[in-house]
This record gives C-alpha cells, sequence and structure tokens, in this order.
C-alpha cells in the first residue's frame, strides 16, 4: 500500500542516500516526488536514440549527484558516439554500463569509448556489445582500442560482452594487455563465438600477470581453443590473489588433456569459487577422474562443474565423488545430463557426495 513511501519519509536524507547507494537502482529515485528531491538523479537509466543521448550528455556532465548511468542506445553513428568521452568530466560518475543494440557496433564506436580511460572517478564499467554478423563486428581493431582501458587510473571492475565480434587471436592478444591495469580487481570478458583458438587462450592467460586481480570470468564457448589453450589457461593458478574463477569452455574440443590441465587450477592459493563450463567437449572418465583432483584446493568452498553432453560414463561419475573430500566445499553444483552414466550410478554413487563435511 502507501505506507512504505511514509515510513521512507521518516528517514534522514543521509540515510536516504546510503539506501540508494546500496541499490545502485533508479527506480528507487521514483519512489516519491520526496525522495526524487532528495536524489538527484544519483541512479538514472534511459533508453534512447543517439540524438537524445547527444543532447543529455552536457546535462549529465553537469549533474554533480549521478553516481550510476545505464543507457541502451537502439541506434548510434560514430559523430555521436565521439562525444562520448565528455563523461569524462562527469566528476560523480562511478558506474557506466552501455548497452549497444547489434547494428550499432563498430571499431570507431568503440574507440569513442575507450577514451573513457581518462576518466578520474569511473570505477565500474560495463559494456554489452554482443553482436550478431560480421557487418557489425569491431573486429581485432576494437578490441585493441578497448584495451586502452588499462590505463583508467580509478577503474575496479570491467565487464566486456563482445560475443560475435570477430576479435580472433589478435584481439585477444589486445585484451590480454589488460593485465597492466594498476586498479582492476573484477574482470568478466565474454568472448563467444570469436574464432579463438589455442594461441588466443594463451594471450588471455597473460592476465594471471594483473597485479590486483581477485574476480576473473572468461566465457569462450563456441571458439576452438582446444587442449592446449587449456594448458594455458591453467597457468591462471599462478594469479596470487585471485579468489573467483568462470570458465566458459563449452564445446572447444579439450578432450581429456584439456581437462586434465583444468585440474591444476587447484593450485590457486586464494580460489575461493571456481565454476568450469565444459559441455560437449568429448570428455571422458579419464576426464572426469583428472577433474576429481580438484578436492585438493585447499580453500575451495564453491565448486560448479558442468560436464554435460560428454562421455564420461560411469567410472568418471564414481571418480567425482572424491569431491566430497575437499573439507571446506560448502556448495557444489554437477551437471552430468547427457551422460551415459545409468541410474545406479547416480543413487548408489553420486549420493555420497552430500557426505562432504563442510557441504550445505
Amino acid at each position: 500500500g502507501d505506507s512504505g513511501p511514509a515510513m521512507l519519509h521518516t528517514l534522514p536524507s543521509d540515510t536516504l542516500v546510503l539506501i540508494s547507494d546500496f541499490l545502485e537502482s533508479h527506480s528507487f529515485s521514483h519512489t516519491c516526488a520526496i525522495i526524487w528531491c532528495i536524489l538527484q538523479g544519483r541512479h538514472v537509466a534511459y533508453e534512447v536514440r543517439d540524438t537524445e543521448l547527444l543532447r543529455l550528455l552536457p546535462v549529465l556532465c553537469n549533474n554533480q549527484h549521478t553516481r550510476t548511468l545505464r543507457v541502451r542506445c537502439r541506434s548510434m553513428r560514430e559523430s555521436v558516439a565521439y562525444a562520448l568521452p565528455q563523461l569524462n568530466d562527469a566528476s560523480t560518475l562511478v558506474h557506466l554500463d552501455l548497452d549497444l543494440v547489434a547494428r550499432c557496433v563498430n571499431s570507431g564506436w568503440v574507440m569513442a569509448l575507450a577514451a573513457l580511460n581518462e576518466s578520474l572517478a569511473l570505477r565500474s564499467l560495463r559494456l554489452n556489445a554482443n553482436t550478431a554478423g560480421p557487418n557489425t563486428a569491431m573486429g581485432a581493431v576494437g578490441a585493441a582500442a578497448l584495451a586502452q582501458l588499462n590505463t583508467a587510473p580509478a577503474l575496479e571492475s570491467l565487464v566486456l560482452n563482445l560475443g560475435g565480434n570477430s576479435i580472433g587471436n589478435r584481439g585477444a592478444h589486445f585484451l590480454g594487455r589488460l593485465r597492466e591495469s594498476p586498479s582492476l580487481h573484477m574482470l568478466h570478458l565474454e568472448l563467444q563465438q570469436n574464432n579463438i583458438s589455442e594461441q588466443g587462450a594463451w594471450e588471455l592467460a597473460l592476465l594471471r600477470d594483473m597485479p590486483r586481480l581477485q574476480v576473473l570470468k572468461i566465457v569462450l564457448w563456441g571458439n576452438s581453443v582446444a587442449a592446449s589453450g587449456c594448458q594455458a589457461l591453467a597457468q591462471l593458478c599462478k594469479a596470487t590473489h585471485l579468489h573467483t574463477l568462470r570458465l566458459d569452455l563449452t564445446r572447444n574440443g579439450i578432450r581429456d588433456p584439456g581437462a586434465t590441465a583444468l585440474a591444476g587450477l587447484a593450485a590457486l592459493p586464494s580460489l575461493t569459487a571456481l565454476d568450469l563450463g565444459l559441455w560437449g567437449n568429448g570428455i571422458t572418465s579419464v576426464g572426469a577422474k583428472a577433474l576429481a583432483s580438484l578436492k585438493d584446493g585447499h580453500a575451495l568452498q564453491a565448486l560448479s562443474l558442468e560436464l554435460g553432453d560428454n562421455n564420461i560414463g560411469p567410472d568418471g561419475a564414481l571418480a567425482l565423488v572424491e569431491l566430497k573430500q575437499c573439507t571446506c566445499l560448502r556448495a557444489l553444483q554437477l551437471s552430468l545430463s547427457g551422460n551415459p552414466i545409468g541410474n545406479k550410478c547416480i543413487v548408489g554413487g553420486l549420493g555420497q557426495l552430500g557426505q562432504a563435511p563442510a557441504l550445505e
């Protein structure tokens, strides 16, 4: 009913600001007229055309309250895109989320976005530039431009959805330069269907050298990194501060040697959460037995293994029961759909996973 806004009216303005900054939701500002006046557009979202965005940019730059800006743009000409660096002058803007529809993506647009590396305030940037075809792909040139964000002085969190952009191994090489960022501690790269092979995986593995990296997510489904690429990605175990890692290698032809290489991630000294997406990779019981050695991750608390549409068989499934020996494991998600393992194995063997000492 109406009791919600009435209750909020009793809270001090400073408290409402703290709530707003915690939620980072533009909707909260619309609760009532009083709250709208207090918050003055601290967290805003727009769905606009490029001409409308061009008119908004000066207003946003002069607003000394806006902290979060979310923009979905249905079309954007390069001439308008080159106005985006005006946001460098928005002294309070710390979170920027740009959702770009497929037909807008091009290397010129991305080069303009890369100029945001001069912002002294921006701490979090998300770009959704997932595209549907080669006519709008940014290619390696666009990836090279985005790599310039490694000089952004305050940037702590970066999410780049570059699916279907034909960046290839050369683009992966450029993205590997993000390791030079002085401040990034969370990096999420969605690189699905980008013609990346084992060479590109070796380039991305260099992200292990990021000085402050704590959370890393790399989505590579529909590429061809193969087993050699997995051997490269296993080098991420040298990232000393990394505590959360997700690798989606769905349908990359990694087979048993690749799965065996990824099992080496158990050596990550600070790893508490690991998510491996290994659907449709031709993994047999050999690879499953190797992955069971993830039980040796001495700090591992959450583990997700997506092994659907492989061929691990009953022996491989039973080998995974050894994961119960992981002493700190509190959450386990195991997907084996599409594997011929049999009901007897499911009931008699995998049921033992619930015996893990810390499993909730």
